[in-house]
């Protein structure tokens, strides 16, 4: 009997070990898809490879980016704060009256909106940690591991990524070169948002263009 429960065991723990081995996979696949994507602004393929707090995060954003007020848009955390402003200034009012989060995410990724493509082609993800349904994977920039990370969400779909994950690594990083800058937060949003785009941003950009 005792013999039996072993054997058991270890058939479980073999099994455990090939599921885990196959969600690493799929995890590190799903991350070199939006990779691609991103690279090669491919809208649709990166969609799919984002979860759903990400999307719904984008609805928030496009909303916000419709009726926020000034006193609403200071408020935001500095990432968000700049998303706002980004998606006033780039995207033209007829279309952004109507976007949905899928849709923001779509015109973002085929405008290149969504991050530097030289820093994204050199990330890779490694130290994939699986626990039920979620996953973490901390990001290696070249050769370097970085103590942050990168969430994965296991949906209908199979393993979908949470770029809500790196919000809190990225506004410390901007936050970092505000103060060593000496520009306020908004000046700063303002300069990345002018150098996406290659016009200057006006006070209108404060003003919601429709009503709530």
């Amino acid at each position: 009997m005792k013999r039996l429960v072993i054997l058991l065991t270890l058939q479980l723990l073999l099994v455990y070990s090939a599921i885990a081995k196959q969600d690493k996979k799929q995890i590190t696949a799903c991350f070199e898809q939006y990779k691609t994507a991103i690279l090669s602004e491919d809208a649709e393929l990166a969609l799919k490879c984002l979860d759903s707090n990400t999307i719904a995060y984008y609805s928030n954003i496009a909303s916000l980016s419709r009726t926020a007020t000034r006193d609403g848009i200071d408020t935001l955390p500095i990432m968000s704060k700049l998303l706002v402003i980004v998606v006033r200034h780039r995207i033209p009012k007829p279309e952004l009256l109507k976007m949905n989060g899928k849709e923001l995410i779509l015109y973002a990724v085929k405008n290149g909106m969504l991050g530097d493509k030289t820093s994204i082609d050199q990330t890779t993800i490694t130290k994939i940690s699986i626990d039920d349904n979620k996953a973490t994977a901390l990001f290696k920039d070249g050769k370097q591991v970085s103590d942050n990370y990168f969430r994965f969400n296991k949906e209908t779909e199979g393993w979908k990524l949470d770029m809500t994950s790196i919000s809190g690594v990225v506004s410390k990083s901007f936050n970092r070169v505000i103060s060593q800058s000496g520009l306020t937060e908004n000046d700063f949003i303002f300069r990345l948002a002018e150098a996406s785009s290659g016009r200057r941003i006006d006070d209108t950009i404060w003003e919601p263009i429709a009503e709530k």
